[in-house]
């Protein structure tokens, strides 16, 4: 079922945006003003039978003078959301909404999967009540994941400014920042971050985030320490020395990932780069010359590839590494050289399945957080394409989940929908974790 108030959302929703700086901030304030429809109409039952009760009319829209409007009501109480704004959609625009919805589980039991689910992947709620709120099971506009061996989910909740910590039953509690902005180390419950985006644990269990707009990389210790692991707070390029007095200096830091030695490598979105931390806090440039560009070619700081706006890194046991080049809406491959590659897309902003490689078919929308599995393929959390795609080792391309609309749908992956998804984590039995960004929910891919 469509929900009017993402018809609305769609005609508003600006083009990309290079400025990290703004995309953030234009991704906060749709999930202030708009969200994905909050299922305002429909909103979706836990892992069942997914039947809803009641039924919605079909959106109607008209154009006036250069304006439009579109309302919806369901056959459950009402919903209604209006929107208005220039016919080029460039202006103001208003969001009201009223009433409820409500959806049916013949099963009590959320382990049994109904028929529907049996022969396929399934997507589930995890953890996540909806409308973006602070604390406890609340989230707002969460944008990084991860998990540990033992099933722990660990998330960047962007909004509230928090590293959230999910058990295996879906209970969710803060493991650090206090949820105001600011940039502070020390006991986790007290700490501040300043928008936390990626996150990733090592096999000793500390907890690393890239607390994005204090251009630090942060590490969570067993005990609850926080410390700058690397970075100065000053927004650069340089490498260096970790620490929070060190030399080193990223901007804007996205996606993070821990490799088998140890390392941790991050996505430095603003500075267009792939760096690499140490073990004792030193960071070198893997691959990326600074210029904003969709070109294979030689790693490190002078060489010949360069990236435009990367946000997802994720490490290959042999040494390889995979980014999410996002404004190239590519995947690129750079080996244990340095040497840069398109593993998959094009460069053509779609949602195409197909083969991989530079002159391959397939496409991405816009591809953001990436994870790897223990048998080689690659998850890719497609940003604009409103799905979680899955690369082989050969580089073809398939759909996971979702359907290219936006919602929040649960159900047989085929027919689940998510709203503007930003990361991925896959755990030892194969479950692919997803933030939802608009959704304010993670969501669980069950293979």
């Amino acid at each position: 079922m469509r929900r009017c108030v993402v018809k609305v959302k769609l005609q508003v929703r600006p083009r990309p945006v290079r400025s990290v700086f703004a995309r953030r901030w234009l991704r906060v304030l749709s999930i202030v003003l708009v969200g994905c429809g909050r299922s305002m109409i429909y909103q979706s039952a836990p892992r069942g039978d997914w039947s809803a009760i009641g039924s919605a009319t079909t959106s109607t829209s008209s154009s006036t003078g250069g304006t439009s409007a579109a309302t919806q009501t369901s056959g459950v109480g009402s919903g209604a959301v209006t929107g208005t704004g220039s016919s080029n959609s460039t202006t103001t625009f208003a969001v009201t909404a009223t009433g409820t919805a409500r959806a049916s589980q013949s099963s009590s039991s959320t382990s049994g999967a109904s028929s529907a689910c049996d022969a396929g992947p399934c997507v589930t709620t995890f953890a996540g009540t909806g409308p973006p709120g602070q604390g406890g099971d609340t989230f707002e506009g969460p944008s990084g994941v991860a998990v540990d061996p033992a099933g722990t989910v660990y998330v960047g909740d962007l909004g509230n400014e928090r590293v959230a910590k999910i058990d295996r039953a879906g209970n969710v509690t803060t493991l650090a920042g206090d949820g105001g902005v600011g940039d502070s180390v020390g006991q986790a419950g007290t700490t501040k971050f300043n928008s936390p985006w990626g996150v990733a644990v090592d096999s000793a269990g500390n907890v690393y985030v890239a607390d994005s707009y204090n251009g630090r990389i942060k590490k969570i210790d067993l005990a609850g320490n926080v410390t700058v692991f690397a970075g100065n707070g000053k927004a650069g390029f340089a490498d260096g020395t970790g620490g929070p007095n060190g030399t080193a200096m990223f901007a804007t830091p996205t996606g993070i990932a821990v490799d088998p030695a140890g390392n941790l490598l991050v996505a430095d979105t603003s500075n267009n780069r792939i760096r690499k931390i140490d073990p004792s806090g030193n960071v070198t440039t893997v691959a990326g010359n600074g210029a904003l560009g969709f070109v294979d070619g030689t790693g490190g700081t002078n060489g010949t590839a360069s990236f435009t706006d990367p946000e997802g890194v994720a490490a290959d046991t042999d040494g390889t590494l995979y980014v999410a080049d996002t404004f190239s809406f590519s995947i690129r491959r750079i080996d244990a050289s340095g040497n840069v590659t398109t593993f998959a897309g094009n460069g053509t902003p779609a949602s195409i399945d197909g083969t991989g490689g530079r002159n391959g078919t397939a496409e991405f929308r816009l591809p953001a957080g990436i994870a790897l599995d223990g048998r080689g393929y690659l998850y890719v959390a497609d940003y604009y394409g409103e799905s979680i795609r899955r690369v082989d080792p050969l580089g073809n391309v398939t759909t996971l989940a979702g359907t290219s609309a936006p919602g929040y749908v649960d159900g047989p992956a085929a027919m689940a929908e998510f709203c503007q998804p930003s990361a991925v984590a896959v755990d030892v039995l194969g479950n692919v974790y997803v933030t939802d960004l608009f959704n304010n929910r993670i969501r669980l891919i069950h293979p």
